[in-house]
């Protein structure tokens, strides 16, 4: 499951109900994109946060982009939560998550 998402200006969590319902089930994963406003940065992590023996099965990767027309996605680390310095270049993020 890969989910992009601009979050500069504030909170953003994966729509994934189209009636627009902010219920999660627990059985779905839904990543979330926060802006730090007294750090600046900016912290991804994921929803439902999983037992440490469930989690250690899955890889989390997040990857960037500066300009959705950028034509790569750029690593930018793995495993959840993650942070990007207030200083990052990164505007888009996306997550994908591997099953080991």
């Amino acid at each position: 499951m890969a989910i992009a998402l601009n979050a500069r200006d504030g909170t953003v969590t994966c729509p994934l109900d189209p009636s627009g319902a902010t219920t999660i089930p627990a059985t779905l994963f839904a990543a979330s994109i926060v802006h730090d406003a007294q750090t600046g940065d900016m912290i991804v992590s994921c929803s439902p946060e999983l037992a440490p023996a469930e989690a250690a099965k899955r890889t989390y990767s997040v990857y960037g982009k500066a300009n959705l027309t950028d034509p790569d996605w750029t690593l930018l680390g793995t495993g959840l939560p993650w942070r990007a310095s207030g200083n990052s270049d990164y505007h888009f993020f996306r997550v994908t998550v591997e099953m080991r």
